[in-house]
């Protein structure tokens, strides 16, 4: 079996961008839960600009509980792998993030 290694960072930004809809689809149920909501959100991400004028990203974790967020982001890591998820889409939202 092969070993994949992921960028935890990318691929939340991925996982944000299909959640926002501004790639691809993202669905849930429409009976879902409150606890699913809020680990899905338990992380924000942070701008920050250094000293030099460059913009820089973090995720920072606002909940405790955040389970759910990471199945999700494991979720769309096997999708990515098995290429459920079009390698133009991930390529698109990293192009985004570098500018």
């Amino acid at each position: 079996m092969p070993l994949f290694r992921w960028s935890n960072s990318a691929t939340k930004d991925l996982l944000a961008e299909y959640m926002m809809g501004l790639v691809g689809d993202w669905t849930i149920p429409a009976q879902i839960g409150r606890d699913y909501l809020k680990q899905v959100t338990a992380e924000r991400r942070e701008e920050k600009i250094d000293t030099t004028g460059r913009i820089h990203y973090s995720w920072k974790q606002v909940r405790r509980d955040n389970h759910v967020l990471d199945c999700e982001l494991m979720i769309l890591v096997a999708a990515v792998i098995t290429k459920l998820i079009a390698a133009k889409e991930c390529a698109a939202a990293l192009q985004r993030k570098d500018n």
